[in-house]
């Protein structure tokens, strides 16, 4: 069965296709909700460290995967779906069959970030800048390893219609 990556910027929909397909009874994970699996570490020493108040300096901090846990999650014989924007994702390319990229327009984009209420990252105008000025170029690095991307601009069902097909799962 195949194991799916659902990456992109922040506040492209992750979150939400990850909660569709749950609703729809694939097994699937927002890693960003789950303690253990992804956490905010010193980008030098990569030792664990509380979220900073206010704008978060990336040059100074990683959101990353930790191995084990991911390991464990993908280990199921069922279809698996995580999705999230690790900063080490490229490190866990090849432990998946394969990777949606998503994307938004830049309008939809900067008013999903606005309104957000699954995640409080991201909040405050510099954040949003910062994701919104960056997601063509992240996308691209996607591409580039990879990633097929979806353009999140459909219904939500569409666009876990869209990945299913692009997955080869039937529903």
């Amino acid at each position: 069965m195949p194991k799916v990556f659902i990456t992109g910027s922040g506040g492209v929909g992750k979150s939400t296709i990850i909660k569709q397909l749950q609703k729809r009874g694939f097994t699937a994970y927002d890693t960003d909700d789950m303690p253990g699996v992804t956490r905010l570490e010193d980008y030098l020493t990569h030792l664990p460290v509380e979220w900073p108040e206010g704008y978060v300096d990336w040059s100074k901090y990683r959101w990353n995967w930790q191995r084990p846990a991911v390991e464990r999650l993908l280990a199921s014989d069922d279809t698996v779906f995580l999705g999230a924007y690790p900063s080490n994702w490229d490190d866990f390319m090849s432990d998946f069959d394969i990777v949606v990229a998503l994307t938004a327009d830049t309008t939809a984009h900067e008013q999903r970030l606005r309104t957000r209420n699954t995640h409080t990252y991201g909040q405050g105008e510099e954040n949003i800048r910062e994701q919104v000025n960056h997601q063509a170029e992240k996308l691209a690095e996607f591409i580039a390893a990879g990633a097929i991307g979806v353009v999140n601009d459909k219904s939500i069902d569409k666009v876990v219609d869209e990945i299913l097909k692009i997955a080869h799962v039937n529903q």
